[in-house]
């Protein structure tokens, strides 16, 4: 049972300013295990949520979930878990009825899948961490009624080999006629038995989970790992009881009340009035931009501490779908299953069937009427109703744990700092001696080199400015600096214009916190990383305005080609496809296969080359004071990564445009406009997504095609921009398409004759 919380005096008048409260307790890890038969039948996974968070369980394990390889992470995601899974494996291509089997851990704790045992069989196993236990290994197993030999060996194998280590086994195994008290059996469970012995496990599970058999097991390398077990009522229509059980341990743990400002509240009319109040003319007179800049931010830090309330941080229990009469009856359909299995009638099970199939009639309908509500008002919360989407789309994984040469990292701290490491190691180590002369086309009339800095400009700007955008080092947010908007327009004009007239950038405005965001694969590698960097929100003001000045240079000189889509107003990732359809269209009914080649920079944003970047943006026009600014906006810059409030070391940023950033993107395009000159087929870019295609039909075409990868590869190499050739692809269109197969870029040869 969770330990009492212990009583901490503390001084009101000393604790008021105190961002946390620190507790000590000591609690069991509650674990709940069910062979569901389909997780996504008759709206099990959204009644697993109520019972998920009405017993406070850390670790769920499911067998017969039902999965395959085309249900995403999205799909069977339970908010506030970490997902780990294994589906049954298809039969020839076709999805079979049945089987796989999940786990689901509490995103509080470290967990990762532990993979140094490949066996073919319906197993899965992760690490949990814990300073007291070590590593504690949790299996979920699933051993079919008509598995073959060859499976239930793996099967043995597997639990043979990490019931060596402190383990927690749990599944279906269906052995039904094991006799666990006198550890006998009257039919094929013999070697099971003796797998049990051997392997000095203690199966903890006396009560029958199927009916009047017990199938469902759990089982653990030390008698006192588990505890409490107790048998509950099947989900929806599962014909397997539920298990409930703890595994307990030890541990000082931090509870925090973390305490946010809550900016929505913030009496922004008093604010305004003490910035007016404010001499700006003689507080800034005399100061350059770095000494303007710590005036403005210590007056808006004074402004936040005294007018803006601070509120309790509070994760959400419930989906947003869930109402509490649900949660009521789940709990009602609990006790009216227990009522039937002590005093079996058939009132009493007509009483729970009825709860049970109201429960599920209730989710539907709340699910339905919430989401008929988020479509409804998608035009005044555009923000809920994307969020929604988004979480069915994809899935929320956590940071870490890393696992460098074979050592696993944990804390947040150290995996913040490895993380930090491996994204400086991706940065460009430029040849300033030897940079290239950038090729533009002589179609301009005019140099861009000086901005007019207005209040207008300005005003516009934090306009346009999104709310609730995260804080850099600076601490100030978004909302924050809209709300102050009036009051402190008139030093951020003075200060955007003697930034830019002195191109100086103040250091704030050049540190960088870094956000960690998993793509896809091993959650253990530092490459499955996306660097995110989040800027200062005032040096967002400025450029912005800078962005919207280039931009209509480009426009007015025809700058940026047509072949880039991303980025750009009235283009977008659907204007790429369907110019790319109609230009594949054209060749096919004229009778020509085509071949598409899709082009990978390696992390293209990290490695951008910051002298080379400032020789095209000069050879397109863009000199004078404004050159030198993004100039020093590039130079000297660092970064940390912050994993939940805990901040690795700075590191200097070398290349590269931060990821976050409002001029990054326009930069980025302009870096590779030059990208297709002299190709000779068609090419097609999306940001750094690029595609060329072009028709394959005879050996003539072919070339053309083959040169053209050559031009590309010249051009990655001579702009230090390389590709990534594993993830350079072919694909061959046409039913006349002879597959050739074209010489990879990275080979950089010469046509022999």
């Amino acid at each position: 049972m969770p330990g009492k919380m212990e009583e901490v005096k503390v001084d009101k008048k000393q604790d008021r300013h105190t961002k946390y409260k620190d507790t000590k307790t000591d609690y069991d890890l509650k674990c709940m295990y069910t062979n569901i038969r389909s997780i996504l039948n008759r709206n099990k996974k959204e009644e697993l949520m109520g019972i998920l968070t009405e017993h406070k369980i850390d670790i769920l394990g499911i067998t017969e979930s039902w999965t395959h390889t085309e249900i995403g992470d999205a799909e069977i995601n339970l908010m506030g878990y970490q997902v780990f899974r294994k589906d049954r494996k298809m039969d020839n291509g076709k999805k079979t009825r049945g089987g796989g089997v999940l786990l689901y851990v509490r995103e509080k704790l470290i967990a990762y899948e532990i993979h140094d045992f490949d066996a073919q069989c319906e197993a899965l196993w992760v690490g949990v961490r814990n300073k007291h236990l070590g590593e504690l290994v949790i299996g979920v197993c699933y051993k079919s009624p008509n598995a073959i030999d060859f499976e239930v060996e793996n099967l043995y194998s597997c639990i043979k080999h990490y019931s060596q280590r402190t383990a927690v086994i749990m599944g279906d195994f269906n052995y039904g006629d094991i006799d666990w008290d006198n550890m006998a059996t009257t039919g094929d469970g013999s070697k099971f038995i003796d797998l049990v012995q051997d392997c000095f496990l203690e199966q903890h599970v006396k009560e029958a989970t199927r009916g009047d058999r017990t199938l469902d097991l759990v089982f653990s390398s030390e008698p006192t790992l588990v505890e409490e077990v107790t048998i509950g009522c099947p989900v929806a229509n599962s014909d397997h009881n539920v298990i409930y059980f703890r595994i307990p341990r030890r541990v000082d743990q931090k509870v925090s009340k973390q305490e946010v400002y809550n900016y929505h509240k913030a009496d922004y009319v008093k604010i305004c009035e003490k910035l007016d109040s404010i001499d700006w003319d003689k507080q800034l007179q005399g100061s350059d931009v770095e000494q303007l800049w710590q005036i403005v931010k210590e007056e808006l830090i004074k402004c936040r501490c005294a007018y803006v309330p601070k509120r309790k941080l509070k994760k959400r229990k419930f989906p947003l779908w869930m109402r509490r009469h649900i949660v009521k009856m789940i709990k009602t359909k609990d006790k009216l299953w227990k009522r039937f299995k002590e005093r079996p009638s058939y009132e009493n099970q007509r009483k729970y069937n009825e709860i049970r199939n109201k429960v599920s009639f209730e989710i539907r309908q709340a699910k339905r009427n919430f989401e008929l509500k988020l479509a409804e008002n998608i035009k005044e919360d555009p923000k809920t109703f994307y969020a929604y989407a988004r979480s069915k789309s994809k899935a929320k994984v956590g940071i870490g744990p890393l696992k460098l040469n074979g050592k696993l990292i944990e804390g947040e701290f150290e995996v913040a700092k490895h993380l930090n490491d491996y994204f400086a190691t991706v940065f460009t180590r430029e040849d300033i001696n030897n940079v290239p002369q950038a090729e533009v086309e002589e179609n301009q009339c005019e140099i861009l080199q000086d901005i007019d800095i207005t209040f207008e400009k300005v005003q516009k700007s934090i306009t346009s400015m999104k709310p609730n955008k995260a804080a850099g080092v600076d601490e100030l947010v978004s909302s924050f600096i809209k709300g102050c908007a009036p009051g402190i327009i008139e030093p951020l004009v003075d200060l955007i214009k003697k930034s830019l007239q002195e191109t100086s950038v103040p250091l704030d405005w050049k540190m960088a916190n870094v956000t960690a965001i998993f793509k896809k694969g091993s959650r253990g590698d530092p490459a499955n990383y996306r660097p995110v960097s989040l800027t200062s929100n005032v040096c967002k003001i400025m450029e912005r305005i800078i962005k919207e000045e280039i931009v209509q240079y480009l426009k007015r000189n025809t700058i940026i080609k047509d072949s880039q889509h991303g980025f750009r107003s009235k283009k977008s990732c659907l204007t790429n496809l369907l110019e790319f359809m109609e230009k594949v269209s054209e060749q096919l009914d004229s009778g020509e296969p085509v071949d598409v080649i899709y082009l990978d920079f390696q992390k293209a944003f990290d490695k951008v080359p910051h002298v080379r970047l400032l020789a095209k943006l000069e050879a397109i026009g863009i000199k004078g004071r404004l050159l030198g600014w993004i100039k020093e906006w590039l130079t000297g810059r660092k970064q940390r990564v912050v994993i939940n409030g805990m901040a690795s070391d700075w590191e200097d940023v070398l290349s590269g445009i931060p990821q976050g950033s409002i001029l990054g993107p326009l930069l980025f395009i302009i870096f590779i406009n030059d990208l297709e000159l002299g190709i000779k087929n068609n090419i097609l870019k999306f940001a750094d997504d690029t595609k060329l295609f072009g028709g394959s039909g005879t050996r003539e075409n072919i070339e053309k095609l083959r040169m053209d990868l050559l031009e590309l590869c010249k051009w990655s190499e001579k702009w230090q921009m390389k590709f990534n050739i594993d993830k350079c692809k072919v694909m061959h269109i046409g039913v006349n398409n002879t597959l050739q197969y074209l010489k990879k870029s990275s080979e950089c040869e010469e046509p022999q004759e």
